[in-house]
């Protein structure tokens, strides 16, 4: 063991004297008395010499007395628990669709041939879907001070975003009502139920059923647990897999409309989910068709049991925040007929899932840079230390006079200078930013900020100096002629509110192609004239041969970034088209800028026939 001197982490008296070498700490049980190490650890030094303890049979991680193994059995953590009625194992998995074994195969395992021939094939179904995405970036009032509070980082804010957006799509189609059961996926903290709630200050019969299969500190639910305070938080620490709704006890004896909602569902949780909620005929249910008066005892006739179209009645809606679409599984995956019927297979179905990945695996935000760097440096008054003018002797213990403490002006004297050779503006964030008080002397906001910083890439975006030397008549006399493939994504394929991604008065096509190849030549002319003055040709880099990844040819970063958005769409069409089939108007919505996550898709799913209802009344999803 490396001298303890050296190891961080201090000890303290009244605990266990065993360092743990990877959390890089003591441990913190506390020893009987006269003992140096806890019961665990004076087994492993040999110390215990009185009684034998063994590993324990049903995790071997933690040890017991062998004396006591029969004691310890009953009580242990890792014993098998009594199951709740709503359990049943697998009933959302998906097994026995498909029963054709896949092996497992990545982007990186097989021939990039095959690759680009699936790229090909994704983007033929997403020109035949033509998938339509309206941008609606909403904000619920419960959460207006929420998003005011300065004090929160980028992280809290990040989540609060999402949520107020998630609440107030809520609110838009219908789904928050009194006499509503509101269950929350993958619900971790409860954050989202807890907002739905204070949505709804007057509802008196709603419920809130939050399932997750871990644990989580400071669970939001807390704030609702006396009855004052609002409808009881009710968990169900339970995989979703193995959840069968309908035999929920306060889904049974208190029959409501049902609401299912998350904010986070990890690639197959998403599909776990879609089952768990609209597959539940599964389940074997012991119920009427409404879902109404229920008598466990009795067995249901046949009859009397809901079809496929009427076992739904009792969904209201579901909207589902989507994410980790890398992370799907072909197994538990609900749109494997809408894959087949494209002539998609599961080994294709993990490639696109692999694919899937280049939609977010791009540069983040830089969080730490040169502002913090000045702040470090010149902010120190913040943190209120304790010391003399001069930076000198210091004496903790000692309260120093006010009239001793440097002022505005003298804080820094101790600092000499800095100096900082600058870059990427482009990664820049106005929460750190320094300068703010500059940017509102001049009119600008955060708004502005953030486009400021985003051209600034153009300083940077140009030609790099071609370091292979490219001879000069060769790169003089034509530019290469060889197609680049897949250069030219469909950029229709994702739309925001009926137009385009790109400018909001497009010119037409033949216009746009005549521009593009009128830019290209005085590009092109330019780099000519570039590479025949005296620099040597510095900067004639040709644009089609200018980037040569090394598995995946000309396809560049932002390419296969849009080749992944294609995959992920192509996974939630599966799920659009499995919902459709249960009877259910799905739509996919970005509800939130890409700039605070990736992942900004919602999907929601409403009954056809209160879909036609808010039609009605001029309520209209799209």
């Amino acid at each position: 063991m490396a001298d303890r001197k050296q190891m961080p982490g201090e000890f303290k008296p009244g605990r266990c004297g065993f360092y743990l070498e990877k959390k890089r700490r003591y441990c913190r049980a506390v020893p009987n008395e006269g003992n140096k190490y806890c019961i665990e650890h004076s087994h492993l030094l040999g110390e215990l010499k009185d009684q034998e303890r063994i590993p324990c049979p049903l995790d071997p991680k933690h040890s017991c007395y062998k004396s006591k193994l029969k004691k310890h059995l009953k009580k242990c953590n890792a014993r098998e628990k009594v199951q709740p009625a709503c359990y049943q194992k697998s009933v959302n998995s998906g097994y026995g669709e498909d029963e054709t074994e896949t092996e497992k195969v990545t982007i990186l395992t097989v021939p990039v041939e095959e690759v680009f021939q699936l790229i090909e094939k994704v983007k033929n179904i997403h020109e035949k879907c033509q998938l339509l995405i309206q941008e609606e970036i909403l904000e619920h009032p419960v959460m207006r001070e929420e998003l005011s509070n300065k004090t929160y980082g980028e992280a809290a804010l990040k989540h609060r975003r999402q949520q107020s957006s998630l609440v107030a799509h809520m609110q838009k189609l219908g789904l928050l009502k009194d006499g509503t059961c509101f269950v929350e996926f993958g619900a971790g903290k409860g954050a989202l139920s807890h907002w739905v709630q204070l949505a709804l200050p007057e509802s008196k019969d709603n419920s809130y059923i939050l399932v997750d299969r871990g644990t989580a500190r400071y669970k939001m639910d807390n704030y609702h647990n006396n009855k004052e305070e609002g409808p009881i938080f009710e968990r169900l620490r339970m995989d979703i897999e193995h959840l069968c709704l309908s035999k929920v006890p306060t889904v049974i004896d208190h029959p409501r409309a049902v609401v299912g909602m998350s904010k986070h569902l990890c690639g197959a949780a998403t599909d776990l989910t879609l089952r768990c909620m609209v597959g539940s005929n599964k389940c074997e249910k012991e119920c009427t068709g409404d879902l109404g008066h229920v008598n466990k005892k009795q067995k249901v006739d046949e009859s009397t049991k809901p079809n496929e179209k009427q076992e739904n009645s009792w969904i209201e809606g579901i909207i589902i925040a989507l994410c980790c679409h890398h992370r799907c599984s072909w197994t538990h995956f609900v749109g494997k007929d809408f894959f087949t019927q494209h002539g998609l297979t599961g080994r294709d179905f993990q490639l696109v899932t692999s694919m899937s990945s280049w939609a977010t695996c791009g540069y983040r935000p830089n969080k730490k840079g040169v502002d913090l760097t000045l702040r470090c440096m010149v902010g120190s008054n913040k943190y209120k230390k304790e010391c003399t003018g001069d930076l000198g002797h210091v004496n903790k213990k000692q309260k120093v006079d006010e009239s001793t403490k440097p002022n505005e002006k003298q804080e820094n004297s101790w600092i000499e200078g800095i100096i900082i050779a600058l870059c990427c503006h482009h990664r820049c964030s106005w929460t750190h930013f320094v300068g703010k008080d500059f940017f509102t002397q001049h009119g600008l906001t955060g708004r502005d900020f953030q486009l400021v910083t985003s051209m600034s890439s153009w300083a940077t975006c140009g030609y790099r100096p071609n370091k292979k030397g490219v001879e000069k008549s060769s790169s003089a006399q034509e530019p290469s002629k060889a197609p680049t493939p897949y250069s030219s994504l469909d950029q229709n394929l994702v739309k925001i509110e009926n137009k385009t991604l790109v400018e909001e008065n497009m010119p037409d096509q033949s216009e746009t192609s005549s521009c593009q190849s009128d830019m290209k030549q005085k590009n092109h002319d330019k780099h000519i004239d570039e590479h025949n003055s005296d620099d040597g040709g510095e900067h004639a880099k040709n644009e089609d041969s200018g980037y040569n990844h090394p598995r995946y040819g000309a396809l560049t970063p932002k390419q296969r970034e849009d080749i992944g958005k294609q995959c992920k769409r192509l996974i939630d069409l599966g799920r659009m088209h499995y919902l459709k089939q249960k009877g259910f108007q799905t739509q996919l919505m970005v509800y939130i800028p890409h700039t605070v996550s990736l992942e900004n898709v919602v999907l929601t799913a409403v009954p056809l026939d209160r879909f036609g209802a808010m039609l009605a009344e001029g309520n209209s999803l799209q």
